[in-house]
């Protein structure tokens, strides 16, 4: 009997035997490919620095493997490349004890950190094409660590003083990773300059520098970053700690914002340094979203210093610790909301804050209606209960407009500066209030602090000014 079943005609179908079988061959087929695969790439040699050279000093370059070690036997040695990157998971390393090396790369191709680049002593890094480091990549040095764009002599840098970097080249200086010095400051120098990543050297300075010209003046110097040709701009959304920190533009804009990695600028200073922030947008703009912070080692308060054609701190934190002291110098200034915020938190936490003006067409921070002459206008409501003192330094006039109140309810005095250069023309006008009725703070009015200059109505209060202790 064949139960239903039909015979005759071939069966198309295969055994499952069969099919099971070519199930197997395929996947062997599959996994050799994809092995043989990763062998190819296992064996592909990482991206070293390549074609090196000492033209100063003397010392060997020898490579094993994915690494590459420099060992100088000079204090101070230069090194010309044809081409200074590291790829993920290389390692550079500069056994160059407390002294200098100089690489100079003179390809055609930027220089990309994704691996590990360290050294015991100090590491200049110049490449006119850019300079990455990756989100990965490392920086970590003794000494100072400098990345530029800008040219620099061989006889600056073996002379040891300050060092003038010059160039016209546009390319950035990026830092995504980490870099760090141990007894070192780290450098950025180059037409722009960006850090979303981290930037750490806790016993000396951390110096971003926009321009085509900069002088890095030596360690003995209190400030150490002067910009003295006009160049780019300089945003920071990571992570900067330093003893101090320096960040300067000439003809260009500072974008200190809010970032992933908070945005953050804080000097803490040491033994010898106090805590000391400088944010310079000479003749640009300066925005403060993010978070800047000084305070000395001892844990007293140190000193931020805010420059700029333009300034603004939309949603900014400026901080010094108790007794620091929050310097704000553009060339006008209106005092908005916005700014007002930042002000009434900095005051108080402890931070002395001084608003100053000098004279030019340019406006700061925030709103509408600046005259560019170098006023200060408040136009928000200004109040705090701690022994702070605030201070309005205008190189012409100081205004408080009508319907908004600068109050005190602590010890805290108030310095309304007309005139601040003496040149004969500003005056104090209050058509708002300033409410010092239950403040044992002192309300001080001044104009031509020189006393050269005789005025017609200088102040001009009526009864706005509620004090305790008197003008």
């Amino acid at each position: 009997m064949d139960h239903g079943r039909t015979f005759g005609a071939a069966d198309s179908r295969q055994p499952a035997e069969s099919r099971f079988s070519l199930r197997k061959f395929l996947v062997a087929v599959l996994v050799g490919c994809v092995f043989g695969q990763l062998l190819s790439f296992a064996g592909q040699p990482v991206t070293l620095p390549s074609g090196g050279n000492f033209t100063a000093g003397a010392g060997a370059i020898s490579a094993s493997g994915n690494t590459l070690t420099i060992n100088q036997a000079t204090a101070r040695g230069i090194i010309d490349w044809n081409s200074f990157s590291i790829g993920a998971g290389g390692l550079v390393q500069f056994r160059n004890g407390s002294g200098v090396t100089l690489n100079r790369v003179n390809g055609g191709a930027m220089s990309s950190i994704l691996g590990s680049l360290i050294a015991s002593g100090s590491i200049y890094l110049l490449n006119p094409q850019g300079v990455l480091i990756g989100p990965k990549g490392t920086v970590k040095t003794g000494g100072d660590f400098i990345a530029s764009t800008l040219h620099l002599s061989n006889d600056a840098f073996l002379g040891g003083s300050s060092l003038l970097f010059v160039g016209d080249s546009t390319a950035l200086v990026k830092n995504l990773g980490s870099i760090s010095s141990k007894n070192g400051s780290v450098f950025l120098i180059a037409r722009s300059i960006e850090n979303s990543g981290s930037i750490k050297a806790a016993n000396v300075t951390v110096g971003l520098g926009a321009g085509t010209q900069v002088l890095l003046k030596d360690s003995s110097s209190d400030q150490r970053v002067f910009v003295q040709a006009a160049g780019g701009d300089i945003t920071n959304t990571g992570s900067i700690a330093a003893a101090e920190a320096e960040v300067r533009a000439a003809g260009g804009n500072i974008y200190a914002l809010a970032g992933n990695n908070g945005g953050q600028i804080r000097a803490t200073g040491t033994a010898t340094k106090n805590g000391h922030v400088w944010l310079i947008a000479e003749g640009g703009t300066l925005d403060v979203t993010g978070t800047v912070h000084a305070q000395n080692a001892n844990g007293t308060g140190g000193a931020v210093e805010t420059s700029g054609g333009n300034v603004s701190f939309d949603g900014g934190h400026i901080g010094t610790g108790k007794g620091g002291s929050w310097l704000v110098d553009p060339y006008d200034l209106t005092v908005n909301s916005t700014a007002a915020t930042t002000i009434k938190n900095s005051l108080a936490s402890g931070t002395d804050v001084t608003l100053t003006t000098s004279a030019t067409g340019a406006s700061g921070p925030g709103t509408q209606n600046s005259s560019g002459s170098g006023d200060i206008i408040i136009n928000s409501g200004i109040s705090w209960s701690t022994g702070n003192t605030l201070t309005l330094s205008a190189y012409r006039n100081v205004k408080i407009s009508s319907g908004y109140t600068v109050k005190n309810t602590g010890s805290g005095n108030l310095n309304l500066i007309a005139d601040n250069t003496g040149n004969g023309t500003g005056t104090v006008t209050i058509n708002g209030t300033v409410d010092y009725s239950g403040s044992t703070g002192v309300v001080s009015a001044y104009y031509d602090p020189t006393g050269t200059t005789k005025y017609t109505n200088p102040l001009t209060y009526g009864t706005h000014l509620k004090t305790n202790a008197g003008i």
